[in-house]
């Protein structure tokens, strides 16, 4: 129970129809609710635009289907209050005592800096590719110039 009200990171519960059973901390104060009970019954479309609901119930129902983990995929999610952020998420399926699958657990953790970060980091590098690029091109036109100008005897 420390570990659902302490930690940053997003952890849920949900319903083989994909409706929220139990949420911890995080998840409520990351959708701005007053009380984790708001949630409950709810479902991603509730929450999020229809791109990333969709996405998420499609992983959701392929991890019921399978039974098999989706661990640590990087998606984008878009809220209707215009917020865009991004998660690592992993989504494990829900088993009853006698191992039937009857939901499933997902676990998400905000990657929103990093993914920022490593976008600005391929900017420059494209910028930095550009630039050595066209000193490339100005170093082999040098070249030319330096070679006309050279007596040809």
């Amino acid at each position: 129970m420390a570990l659902m009200d302490t930690t940053p990171d997003r952890i849920y519960f949900k319903d083989r129809e994909g409706r929220f059973l139990r949420i911890n901390k995080a998840l409520s104060e990351f959708h701005k609710l007053a009380d984790v009970s708001e949630i409950l019954g709810k479902t991603d479309f509730d929450l999020f635009l229809p791109e990333h609901a969709q996405d998420a119930f499609a992983d959701e129902q392929r991890v019921l289907a399978t039974g098999l983990p989706m661990v640590g995929k990087v998606e984008r999610e878009n809220l209707p209050d215009g917020r865009i952020t991004w998660a690592s998420t992993t989504k494990v399926p829900l088993r009853d005592e006698k191992g039937n699958i009857i939901g499933t657990c997902g676990i998400s953790r905000d990657v929103t800096e990093e993914h920022k970060k490593a976008e600005q980091l391929k900017e420059y590098t494209d910028a930095l590719a550009d630039k050595q690029e066209q000193m490339e091109r100005e170093l082999a036109l040098a070249r030319e110039v330096q070679l006309a100008l050279l007596p040809q005897s």
